[in-house]
């Protein structure tokens, strides 16, 4: 019998720390903002504060740096300080933490008790007992908890009012001077207190209004200056004031500009002066006890897109307030919330998606809501590319493709609804315009044509209820197929035939055009698809676990082609890598060491959520993304395979994380850019549509071994060969200081350039890089000032090194320099070429000079080649009656 199962993908936070990555790991690269939804001060130690965003970081001088701490969960869903010990306690759904050390180590520890109703209890709030020392509470499970020593244990403490017991508390408040005097605000009942630590307590309602319920109480805070005044938030920007502790209750002047929950209250430590947030993440603040509110502008107002404060934090200081936002990162005021400036620690705002930019290297097309964004230095800085022509509203862009070519032609569907527009750009994402009618719901992946730009697949999610099916009576059908084409650049579409599966069926998660021959093209999503030319498409043969949709596995997310062995791989979700040596018709399980984790029906192992694959084609290696899956069974059991990034290098038999700088809860999209410096990119998701961009360069470390020929003449023109790793399509390179010229990248190993004239002598080789990495290989070239002089029976080749001459049949010839490599001679009165030499420096290819000679006679001859360095002296001997030609790369 099966186990009926949840399934929950633990996603995570975007996160950007000031602190350095190690040369090998992840970076953030967005554009600026971030999702801050925690923020928590130490009221006791000024400038210390705590943020979490896919992790959490600390700052010991108020923000100005910050340092990420290593609890490597996701997401943290409460974090509580005890102030002035360097105590920490964090939540992940169901497990506790805790640091004695401000968050140096952590310790596991027990998880709460099980809820009144017997489930087990995720933290969703701590709360800190005022001077009562290892004192802490929470609300988890919306019921109420304590912990008298500092996390370590915790027992539930009831909401018992007259024997009947008040469930769903989503707000706690506690005297700072009195801890023992509480107040909660429990759904549909309003506002409970209790004078003796929770042993006992009492409705506290009186003055709330009722029509003909009472309007419930949403939030409830203290006021430390005045423990009896204690402040309420209600609906439509009410806040009620009780002067007795909660006895009585009446309203203060009503909050202006919402008509929404005012889901927290926070009260000044110092000054009193209290702030109101709401559902839709706007802040007022009162200086006078409620009776008049101003609004703060916390994040200024994006149009349609209500970007808000997640967390506001008093300090107590009078001036100081933190703010955690979900799109604009962390924010400090220092005068009472008039103004705000960033604090920088997370900085990196939601992806939906990202796509490469064919005008270079590092150019990139980033989706963020409701923005279309581009950067063409890998993310370091970022433009706007809008839609100018397309009227978008509150649309933002879902998907996005461009011309590989680089004719400038992009592809944007414009997420809407019932159905998504597609549009086209033909300058590059300056301008766009509707490119046809139809219209799409849920769009997948765009993928352009690399021979004709107007050639391009789209795939759908679709969604088959009768509303969407009504509205949608002129758009695309997106209900019988997974995948479109358009051959017109989108004016008209037609279905690939592609058949879908399923009560909700699986969109196609990628398509790819082949890099081998255009006209092969790749789709991926129920099982791996492939079409070659004008043919139909044909479902390959992989052996991986069958499709189950309730369980989300053999999905195939993600296919590579290593174009230097023809190699196919092929990601599929929870059943691992799989790979073709016969362009599909066969395959084997690469996934070697990857993570695994049992499922308890039966025996199969659960590999990593794919989520999509990259090669990097100069060295081979393969990159695996994933999310990380968390299993849970009501029985307490979880099957947890982690995500993020894993690489190989041998094809699959190993596999390593390469996870480093990524939140936790994994990756649901990898692009590798390898027109130049290899980078490679991570989408990370916390939930739909909030995600942050990372970058990896896998460039190797800058690095110079050898180079060949290590000598060369002072007039320049040497081509020399360069050895090391870590090169660059943009590095720079000198000899003694003077620039080279005719840069050749072959690959990060290996790259050539030519000498410039420079005074004899033993010189320095240096590679230096865009970022400022430099190498050097001291003393490595010789520049030599050859003895040859060209006369009339001369020739000086080579720039210089070698003298050439010719005996012809009644002595020496007459010569006559062609280029600074090549000449000819001739035996008579009329200057006819009868012997043409050429020399060549082939150094770098084999370590020799390349002697070529050609004769247009056949009278006897001998052409003598003489190193002017080595002293070396070959003779080459042409018989009557032959026509010499000979090409000599070894003996110089």
């Amino acid at each position: 019998m099966r186990i009926p199962v949840r399934l929950s993908l633990s996603f995570s936070l975007l996160l950007v720390s000031a602190a350095p990555l190690p040369a090998a790991g992840f970076r953030a690269s967005g554009p600026p903002g971030g999702d801050v939804r925690i923020l928590a001060a130490d009221r006791e130690r000024p400038g210390v504060v705590y943020a979490e965003a896919s992790g959490l970081f600390r700052s010991a001088d108020g923000g100005g740096s910050w340092s990420r701490l290593p609890l490597d969960v996701s997401p943290v869903a409460a974090l509580a300080v005890l102030p002035g010990s360097g105590t920490l306690l964090a939540a992940s759904g169901e497990e506790l933490y805790r640091s004695l050390d401000d968050g140096a180590t952590w310790s596991h520890l027990s998880a709460l008790p099980p809820t009144w109703y017997g489930f087990k209890a995720s933290v969703e709030e701590f709360i800190v007992s005022g001077s009562q020392t290892g004192t802490v509470w929470s609300l988890a499970g919306q019921e109420l908890y304590r912990s008298l020593d500092e996390g370590v244990s915790w027992e539930l403490v009831p909401i018992d009012v007259g024997g009947r017991v008040y469930l769903n508390a989503f707000s706690l408040a506690i005297d700072p001077s009195t801890p023992s005097n509480l107040y909660a605000v429990v759904m549909a009942s309003g506002v409970v207190r209790s004078f003796d630590g929770g042993a006992h307590w009492e409705l506290a309602n009186t003055g709330f209004p009722t029509s003909p319920f009472i309007i419930e109480p949403w939030s409830v805070a203290v006021d430390p200056n005045a423990p009896s005044r204690i402040y309420a938030g209600l609906a439509g920007g009410a806040v009620y004031l009780s002067l007795d502790r909660g006895a009585h209750w009446a309203a203060t002047g009503e909050i202006v500009g919402t008509h929404e929950r005012i889901r927290r209250l926070s009260v000044d430590a110092l000054t009193s002066a209290v702030f109101a947030t709401d559902d839709g993440g706007r802040v007022w603040r009162s200086s006078d006890r409620g009776t008049t509110w101003s609004a703060l502008r916390v994040v200024p107002p994006a149009g349609c897109w209500p970007l808000g404060v997640s967390r506001l934090v008093p300090v107590g200081d009078g001036r100081t307030v933190y703010a955690g936002t979900p799109a604009s990162g962390a924010l400090r005021s220092d005068d009472e919330g008039s103004t705000w400036r960033s604090l920088g620690v997370l900085a990196s705002k939601p992806v939906i998606s990202l796509a490469l930019d064919p005008s270079g290297p590092g150019a990139l097309f980033l989706a963020t809501p409701p923005d279309l964004l581009r950067s063409g230095d890998g993310g370091a800085a970022w433009r706007a590319a809008t839609p100018g022509a397309a009227d978008s509203g509150c649309a933002s862009f879902t998907v996005v493709a461009a011309d590989p070519r680089g004719s400038g032609t992009v592809y944007g569907i414009l997420g809407g609804y019932p159905g998504e527009p597609l549009f086209r750009s033909a300058d590059g994402g300056s301008t766009w315009a509707p490119a046809g009618p139809s219209r799409f719901i849920g769009p997948q992946a765009l993928a352009v044509s690399p021979v004709d730009p107007k050639d391009l697949y789209l795939s759908i999610a679709g969604d088959h209820t009768p509303s969407v099916r009504r509205a949608l009576a002129e758009t695309v059908d997106p209900f019988d197929t997974a995948l479109y084409r358009s051959r017109d650049g989108g004016v008209t579409v037609s279905s690939e035939g592609i058949p879908r599966i399923g009560p909700r069926p699986i969109p196609i998660q990628f398509v790819l055009f082949d890099p081998r021959d255009p006209a092969t093209v790749w789709a991926g999503g129920d099982a791996l698809y492939r079409k070659r030319g004008s043919g139909e498409w044909s479902k390959l043969p992989l052996p991986a676990r069958e499709f189950r949709y309730g369980e989300g596995f053999g999905v195939v997310t993600g296919i590579a082609i290593d174009t230097r062995t023809g190699a196919v791989y092929t990601a599929v979700r929870g059943a691992g890598v799989y790979r073709s040596l016969d362009d599909g018709a066969s395959w084997a399980d690469v996934s070697g060491n990857l993570p695994t984790d049992h499922l308890p029906w039966e025996e199969t192992r659960l590999r990593p959520a794919a989520t999509g694959l990259a090669l990097e084609p100069s060295t081979g290696k393969l990159f695996l993304s994933a999310l990380t899956i968390d299993l849970n069974y009501g029985d307490g059991r979880v099957v947890r395979v982690p995500g993020g990034v894993y690489e190989t290098s041998d094809g699959g038999t190993t596999w390593e994380s390469v996870s480093e700088g990524l939140p936790a809860a994994g990756v649901d999209q990898l692009l590798l850019d390898a027109r130049g410096a290899p980078m490679l990119f991570a989408v990370t998701t916390r939930g739909r549509g909030v995600s942050g961009l990372f970058v990896r360069d896998l460039s190797a470390p800058l690095r110079l071994d050898a180079i060949s020929p290590a000598s060369g003449s002072t007039d320049g023109g040497t081509l020399v060969l360069l050895s090391g790793d870590g090169f660059r399509p943009d590095s720079a390179v000198s000899v003694g200081g003077s620039p080279t010229t005719e840069f050749t990248f072959f690959s990060p190993q290996e790259i050539r350039v030519r000498t410039g004239a420079h005074p004899s002598g033993l010189e320095d080789v240096t590679v230096t890089n865009p970022d400022g990495a430099r190498a050097t290989l001291p003393a490595a070239f010789f520049y030599a000032s050859w003895s040859c002089e060209p006369n009339s029976t001369t020739l000086c080749l080579e720039s210089g090194r070698f003298q050439v001459g010719v005996q012809g049949p009644d002595g020496a010839a007459s010569a006559a320099s062609l280029t600074l490599k090549s000449g000819f001679f001739w035996f008579d009165w009329n200057q006819n070429p009868q012997v043409v030499v050429k020399i060549l420096d082939g150094r770098s290819e084999n370590g020799h000079y390349w002697i070529h000679i050609s004769a247009l006679t056949d009278a006897g001859f001998t052409v003598r080649v003489t190193d002017r360095v080595s002293g070396k002296t070959r003779d080459y001997v042409n018989s009557a009656g032959q026509a010499l030609s000979t090409i000599d790369r070894t003996s110089f």
